[in-house]
């Protein structure tokens, strides 16, 4: 083998050793990153109700299977002043979930806290959820809802457009009850008073 032959392969070992190099530091990146994905798939939606009713249908928490989709079920354990427990029975995909959430309840921040709650029998791997009403200048609220649920059942990319796509259809959900209640309250405070 000549010089050059052997020039060759140590700049090309060279070449694929800086490659490998370069792809190990971009993982380690990726992986030290913090990631959207790892708070799990948001959603929100500006409501031209104010934000005490938008806080009133969200801590409705039994009518939730009226107006939420894919619940069937909600049973609620008050544990004290600010913290209950919810027992919910869900179908996604035709599938039968259910699991119990630990939620703090902040009356003065508009905030809903949900965690799994790993000491009640449950079909879920993980599940951490926000809901957050924002009151707006306009007298309106915005609602944000992000969730990130693992059920350790399909592969993880899936399970992220599934909970996306939960999470937009919730968020439109519960902002269509708000504007029902809204036009509900509207029209009664608009009708004649009746004699009696």
């Amino acid at each position: 083998m000549g010089i050059q032959q052997r020039r060759t392969q140590t700049q090309g070992a060279t070449g694929f050793r800086r490659m490998l190099l370069l792809v190990a530091a971009s993982v380690a990146l990726l992986l030290s990153a913090p990631s959207a994905q790892a708070e799990g798939p948001s959603g929100s939606v500006d409501v031209p109700a104010p934000a005490e009713l938008a806080w009133q249908v969200l801590t409705d928490f039994a009518a939730w299977p009226q107006f939420m989709p894919s619940i069937n079920r909600v049973a609620v354990q008050e544990l004290g002043a600010s913290e209950l427990k919810l027992r919910h029975e869900t179908e996604t995909m035709g599938f039968q979930v259910a699991f119990t959430a630990l939620t703090e309840v902040d009356t003065p921040a508009l905030r809903l806290h949900l965690t799994l709650d790993e000491s009640e029998p449950t079909d879920l791997a993980a599940m951490d959820a926000t809901w957050q009403v924002v009151p707006l200048a306009t007298g309106g609220a915005r609602i944000e809802f992000r969730s990130n649920v693992r059920s350790g059942a399909v592969p993880a990319f899936v399970e992220r457009r599934m909970v996306k796509k939960s999470v937009d259809e919730t968020v439109e959900a519960v902002a269509a009850e708000i504007q029902r209640r809204l036009e509900s309250m509207t029209a009664l405070a608009s009708a004649p008073a009746q004699g009696v």
